[in-house]
């Protein structure tokens, strides 16, 4: 599938709420439902908001940036049918507004990321599937080709085919974003089939280090499988980096965290009604980690664990670790911040510039980032409305490693590596590195070089300690076996903050992509 070649790439992406919905409607939970396709399958456009989709893609284009769009939207779920026409109008509609790339999320009922990919790249689609097809043992985990189960009242005997001019390929890459959270297929690619380039593992992220942290280990089976690869990355969302980006203390932040899961524990009725548990009892039932004879999960009922569970902001330390993170298992970083407020911008320039960190980030040596020491010592990491459900790997796990260490090659010989060491843990921990444990890596006397610091520590043999490492931050360090003779990372500096600032402040999400090909 063709794809955008440049190996660093910065998009501008346009998210919910550009459509104008019609036949609106709101259910009990809060969940908008509808329309914004005309009869034709043709999207249509809040032109109060946005009165020219083509002039604001050539705004983007103006600054150096591409631009992306976003599809079966959330704010407007449409649940009427599967039919190929809304894939024909919005592929139509991306042609012709001029559009870079696309975000089709899970919301309504358009979830055939393979039929989008083939319109976009102008293949002929048709929804007649061969026993074949409906028994391929590679797909089975994800979809076959136009999967029955993904398209509202097809079967075996009816087909619908798309015409010659509805599969005209857009004249340039297209990059397509899968953002189906892990859950709702087709969400998982095989070795050998992916029509996206971009895959969310993961539930929305929420600015709270436990949600960060859960979120991130939704990639590592599909790294370790060797299924995040260039052209199609495992994708744990985006970055909560600027949400929150002054340090708080961390009484103020319990505090609020405290009344903030109070209050969610008042709109969960519903869920204790299902199981028979009344308001009166939540708590209760919480405490005793037990509903009516059922396990919860364990969750001590303190502020400490509390301040974990809502969305009440990174430090400048978790946010540090929170894109390191992100940098070393090869995730597309996206910002999400306000990038006009100056001041948010200025504090995260330092951190989101960093050549050496993009460089470990953008690399590819056979291995995407995983980790490859886990602590027998754990952190609960759950959110205290999703105590009574199963874990998935999508929501990640209920609990954490409090020290976990994640590697990533630079050199398909071992001569290069990158290693991030992480304290989930609540206290200052020094945290000790054996060369050895480190796949690939061969020195048994190593040079160790800070990432982020952007200097050399000298050469160890054996082990390394990061001292005094303070809880949720993390150590970002290159492994090799001796200093590198290359120092033209180190010459270049970071990132012209004069050069870049248009396209910073042009965009409300600024995507950095790896090489996509």
């Amino acid at each position: 599938m063709p794809s955008p070649q440049s190996r660093l790439s910065l998009s501008v992406g346009l998210d919910d709420n550009w459509q104008a919905c019609s036949n609106q409607s709101t259910d009990e939970w809060g969940q908008t439902f509808g329309t914004y396709h005309d009869s034709a399958g043709n999207p249509l456009v809040n032109e109060t908001l946005f009165p020219s989709m083509e002039g604001m893609v050539q705004h983007a284009h103006e600054l150096n940036l591409t631009a992306g769009w976003y599809g079966n939207n959330c704010l407007c779920r449409e649940t009427n049918g599967d039919d190929p026409k809304y894939y024909v109008g919005d592929v139509k509609a991306i042609r012709r507004f001029g559009f870079d790339g696309i975000k089709l999320d899970a919301c309504g009922a358009h979830l055939d990321v393979e039929m989008y990919s083939d319109l976009i790249d102008g293949r002929e689609i048709s929804l007649e599937a061969s026993p074949a097809d409906q028994k391929s043992s590679e797909k089975s985990t994800s979809t076959s080709k136009y999967p029955w189960d993904n398209h509202e009242g097809s079967n075996g005997n009816k087909v619908k085919e798309v015409t010659a001019q509805a599969t005209q390929a857009i004249a340039k890459p297209v990059l397509i974003e899968n953002c189906h959270w892990g859950t709702a297929k087709p969400f998982a690619p095989t070795a050998t089939w992916c029509p996206w380039h971009v895959y969310r593992t993961s539930m929305d992220v929420m600015s709270s280090f436990a949600s960060v942290v859960r979120n991130l280990q939704t990639v590592v089976p599909y790294a370790d499988a060797g299924l995040s690869r260039p052209g199609c990355w495992a994708y744990p969302d985006m970055l909560e980096i600027g949400t929150d980006y002054e340090d708080s203390a961390s009484a103020q932040r319990n505090a609020m965290a405290l009344k903030l899961v109070k209050e969610k524990m008042k709109t969960q009725s519903k869920m204790m009604k299902a199981l028979a548990v009344d308001e009166a009892n939540m708590t209760k039932a919480l405490a005793d980690h037990e509903v009516n004879g059922t396990k919860l999960h364990n969750l001590a009922d303190d502020e400490v664990n509390l301040s974990w569970q809502v969305d009440q902001g990174l430090s400048l330390v978790e946010q540090a670790t929170h894109f390191h993170a992100w940098a070393i298992a090869s995730s597309p970083l996206v910002l999400s911040h306000d990038v006009t407020d100056s001041a948010i911008s200025d504090a995260v320039w330092p951190l989101i510039s960093n050549p050496e960190v993009l460089e470990v980030n953008s690399a590819w040596a056979g291995h995407s980032g995983s980790p490859f020491y886990n602590s027998n010592a754990t952190i609960d990491t759950l959110r205290l409305w999703n105590c009574c459900e199963d874990w998935q790997g999508a929501k990640g796990p209920p609990t954490i490693p409090s020290e976990q260490y994640w590697y990533k090659p630079l050199k398909t010989d071992g001569t290069r590596t990158a290693v991030l060491l992480m304290n989930h843990g609540d206290a200052t921990s020094d945290l000790s590195l054996t060369f050895a444990d480190i796949p690939g890596v061969k020195c048994t006397t190593c040079h160790v070089r800070d990432i982020v610091a952007r200097k050399d520590l000298g050469t160890f043999t054996n082990t390394y300690i990061a001292q005094s490492v303070e809880s949720h931050a993390a150590s970002f360090l290159m492994i090799s076996p001796e200093p590198l003779a290359d120092a033209s990372v180190r010459r270049r500096g970071h990132a012209s903050k004069k050069a870049s600032a248009a396209a910073v402040l042009a965009a409300e999400e600024l995507l950095v992509a790896q090489d996509l090909r």
